[in-house]
């Protein structure tokens, strides 16, 4: 058999759960269910847990919860991935290995193989064993994707909208879902690249974002190591203000919420108030959150070949803010005294 890898996943084999199950995890008889309740009572993001007679896929919606329930499994003496050391060249044995529904196995894997479905799923197996039927969610099915030549048929319905690594990345017009297909019409092997993972690094953003609020003298509540929020006052309005710093993906972000929620009935409006605002803005944009009705303005910038200063921080905050001064008028007549958005936005910006 094969277990289906249902997103970042993380696969163990079932031969090491049986061995470790009495004496650490006190699951009782192996199930998926038992292994479902030990791996989601942390409140980690699970989405299946799935088992075939070789092979046990705990499928997660963060790939940071699978790194953090294998960094479990190590603290109790389950091995990792392979790994050789750079002093004695010995290469160490594992029991669990991390795999990725779009690029298979993140570090080398000498006892699992893993391929991609045309459908879109992928699916894993014990090497040196037949993959046979498939171990699956109850009730999962192959996803039926769009093609192209759906995209033929009905025009407009779907857009290709990148290729990378022979994965076609799709959005359904439809559904609004964004999903992925292998190029190639048949099954795709997906073997290991020799890497393992490291640790994020320090962010070395974020004292960035320290420096800029206490250059303003503003005090402000911490979001991790990632982030800070705090409210200030506009010569319109009291904002919220979220300031977020990505040491990965080298990019900081600036939110300035406007006090101002949208009822249901209001939305399409409004959202035609935001798409008037937005055109012919240079630095950042309007949002509007058609699930909650909350309206933000939106600065960054991307520091990956930058060097980022504090400075920068505060023109992204004074950016943000002056234009929720500017607009909160808008807004609040649309919202309240339903104004036609062309002619609020025509009523600011002649001022």
């Amino acid at each position: 058999m094969s277990v289906l890898i249902n997103g970042p996943t993380l696969v163990i084999r079932r031969a090491s759960i049986d061995a470790w199950r009495g004496a650490h995890w006190h699951l009782g008889p192996l199930g998926v269910d038992a292994l479902a309740t030990r791996f989601g009572a942390t409140g980690a993001s699970v989405t299946s847990v799935v088992a075939d007679e070789h092979l046990v896929a705990v499928s997660y919606r963060e790939m940071s919860d699978v790194e953090a329930a294998r960094d479990e499994l190590a603290s109790q003496g389950v091995p990792r991935e392979t790994h050789e050391t750079h002093e004695t060249h010995e290469t160490h044995a594992n029991d669990c290995a991390v795999l990725d529904a779009a690029y298979g196995p993140l570090a080398a894997c000498d006892w699992v193989e893993c391929v991609r479905h045309p459908s879109g799923y992928s699916y894993a197996w014990l090497i040196g064993t037949a993959p046979g039927s498939l171990a699956a969610p109850p009730g999962w099915s192959a996803p039926a994707r769009p093609t192209i030549a759906d995209a033929a048929h009905e025009p407009g319905r779907v857009r290709r909208l990148a290729c990378e690594n022979n994965i076609e990345t799709w959005l359904d017009f439809g559904t609004g879902e964004l999903y992925s297909t292998p190029v190639a019409p048949e099954e795709q092997p997906m073997a290991a690249p020799n890497l393992e993972f490291h640790p994020d690094p320090p962010n070395d953003l974020f004292p960035l974002i320290d420096q800029a609020l206490a250059e303003v003298g503003w005090k402000y509540i911490p979001a991790g190591d990632e982030g800070a929020r705090l409210s200030c006052t506009g010569s319109s309005a009291i904002y919220e203000l979220a300031i977020g710093a990505s040491a990965k993906r080298r990019e900081i972000v600036c939110y300035c919420y406007v006090p101002t929620r949208v009822k249901p009935e209001d939305r399409v409006r409004v959202a035609e108030l935001v798409t008037r605002i937005n055109f012919g803005l240079r630095l950042g944009n309007f949002e509007l959150d058609f699930g909650e009705g909350d309206i933000r303005y939106k600065t960054s910038v991307d520091v990956a070949e930058v060097a980022a200063n504090s400075m920068m921080i505060r023109g992204m905050i004074g950016v943000a803010m002056w234009l929720c001064d500017m607009y909160f008028p808008a807004i609040q007549r649309v919202v309240f005294a339903g104004v036609a958005p062309e002619d609020a936005v025509r009523d600011v910006e002649a001022r």
